[in-house]
């Protein structure tokens, strides 16, 4: 019988702790449980080296110093640490516009390249004018509009989800009025 209490406590926790972890940010995730799974792969690793078994203890060492950014398997050089690369740029080019991204800063600036508007930057432009412009860049520059609108999320701005919500929801049938 304590067993299968045992066994029944071990299910709930593994329950629980698969759920706050399908919950987490992933981006938290990978900072914090890269380097934990450094220092654990390490700490086995010299246990296992001072008990003796070599042949495990190096590998298991290694990838330690790799999960921690150090060592062979890291994703950088010998003892150098990641950091993020100043001044890139990623750059979108359709037919009629062509968008680019600032990694550093996250603005986002566009310029139409064919039609009436040809040369204007779409940071001048208001959306009425943008839209009637072209039907082919259209996609492209109400989802540039949506992501300056979004960019801040004051209240009352809709962003993507609520623009899904609000479309699932006028798909549905009106509630009845009471009697």
């Amino acid at each position: 019988m304590p067993t299968l209490f045992f066994g029944i406590v071990v299910l709930a926790l593994v329950l629980w702790g698969l759920n706050a972890y399908s919950k987490a940010d992933p981006k938290y995730l990978a900072k914090v449980l890269r380097p934990a799974g450094g220092i654990l792969a390490v700490a086995a690793a010299a246990f296992l080296f001072f008990r003796g078994h070599l042949e495990v203890a190096i590998p298991l060492g290694l990838t330690g110093l790799g999960l921690l950014g150090w060592g062979p398997f890291a994703s950088t050089g010998w003892f150098q640490r990641t950091q993020k690369t100043p001044g890139q740029v990623s750059r979108v080019r359709a037919p009629r516009i062509e968008m680019e991204l600032d990694h550093d800063s996250g603005t986002m600036r566009g310029t139409i390249l064919a039609g009436p508007l040809q040369g204007a930057s779409l940071d001048d432009l208001d959306l009425a004018t943008l839209l009637g412009s072209s039907p082919s860049s259209t996609p492209t520059a109400a989802r540039y509009w949506r992501l300056i609108l979004t960019a801040g999320s004051p209240a009352g701005v809709s962003t993507p989800r609520t623009v899904r919500r609000r479309g699932r929801d006028k798909d549905r049938a009106p509630p009845a009025a009471p009697k």
